[in-house]
């Protein structure tokens, strides 16, 4: 949380369009680098280092299980796995399309999808024209303290449908193989990051509904999670289970096997309170993020998970103060009306150097 929330104050005290331009090169890099590693001789460099940082057993190396899908290996650009690239991709983009200024930003953004599709190829893609829905229905437009309009709302919705198709589209188009493996029960990769973990937070309401198995629990109910993967229909014969925390790796779902229905909904609550403390113009934006994004990731208790969600308040604050900011610079001020609040007041009350 600590680390999440010093990012939080680096990305508040940045310029839009600063902010947007180092969203942009962490892109254009990921493409380059996977780029290299494909075609220009990177991989057995990326594989080395690779086998140095990751050494206790959790580097990927399913690339026959890649051809076979992707008819290719994807890059993994000295990460675990090529998930993890994806999903960095999938992040910055997406806090790119919030924060950048641009008019055409939209065109640019679906630019960038395909060329991922292209380089770095992965259902984790989907997840950007996802990621656009929450933007489109709570910032898109916003102005703090004002409700958004009628006729906005319905124009993001029925924008965010039309992408919502594009979504389902691309899937069945890109990832026909990979759908196929998930309708016959064979994807152990999707049932370990949803259905899985999914079940077993049903497991604990049921069992533990006060406070669920605690931070990093998995011992305590390595049982209870083996029972319900067993007597699962869809639980796939090719899933290897050698450690109970291998095999939840949703951080949304995480959240609720750690702390069951009380102290989640506890937890959830008083996060909610901290982000109306520093300035965020809509909570259920970020929550809305963190939600999408913890379909493609776990790792509740490690930084990512809380930089998800800070780096999504940040990007929202960044958005509707900077517009409500020039708003207030073309509106002629007179000693009749009430000055309009510029975006550093929007900025957390209590960061330092306030």
């Amino acid at each position: 949380m600590v680390i999440a929330y010093g990012i939080f104050l680096a990305l508040v005290h940045g310029e839009r369009r600063q902010i947007a331009g180092i969203l942009l090169c962490f892109c254009i890099a990921i493409i380059i680098g996977c780029l290299l590693e494909n075609y220009a001789g990177l991989r057995p460099l990326s594989d080395a280092v690779r086998q140095r940082l990751y050494d206790a057993g959790v580097v990927y190396d399913a690339d026959l299980r890649d051809e076979i899908l992707y008819h290719r290996i994807r890059p993994k650009l000295f990460t675990s796995e090529p998930s993890a690239v994806t999903f960095a991709y999938t992040f910055f983009g997406a806090l790119w399309f919030v924060i950048s200024p641009w008019r055409w930003k939209l065109l640019a953004y679906l630019g960038l999808i395909a060329m991922a599709l292209v380089v770095l190829p992965g259902p984790t893609l989907g997840l950007m024209l996802l990621l656009t829905v929450p933007y489109l229905i709570f910032l898109a437009g916003a102005r703090p303290g004002q409700r958004p309009s009628v006729t906005r709302l319905i124009g993001a919705l029925a924008l965010s449908t039309l992408l919502i198709g594009m979504a389902i589209v691309l899937g069945r188009t890109f990832f026909a193989a990979r759908l196929d493996q998930l309708a016959n029960g064979d994807d152990a990769s999707f049932f370990a990051r949803f259905t899985g973990p999914m079940l077993v937070a049903f497991n604990m309401f049921r069992d533990h509904p006060w406070a669920g198995s605690g931070l990093t629990g998995e011992p305590f109910i390595a049982n209870n999670v083996m029972n319900v993967y067993m007597n699962s229909p869809s639980f796939p014969a090719t899933l290897a289970i050698s450690r109970v925390g291998d095999v939840l790796t949703n951080y949304f779902w995480t959240h609720w096997i750690y702390l069951s229905l009380v102290w989640s909904v506890i937890c959830l609550a008083a996060l909610s309170l901290w982000l109306r403390l520093l300035g965020v113009p809509s909570v259920l934006y970020c929550w809305t993020v963190w939600l999408i994004l913890g379909q493609a990731s776990g790792s509740y208790v490690g930084p990512k998970t809380w930089c998800v969600l800070l780096m999504a308040a940040a990007a929202s604050i960044l958005t509707v103060g900077v517009r409500q900011d020039h708003a207030a610079k073309a509106r002629p001020q007179t000693p009749l009306l009430r000055p309009q609040m510029r975006s550093s007041n929007l900025r957390p009350a209590g960061y330092l150097g306030s």
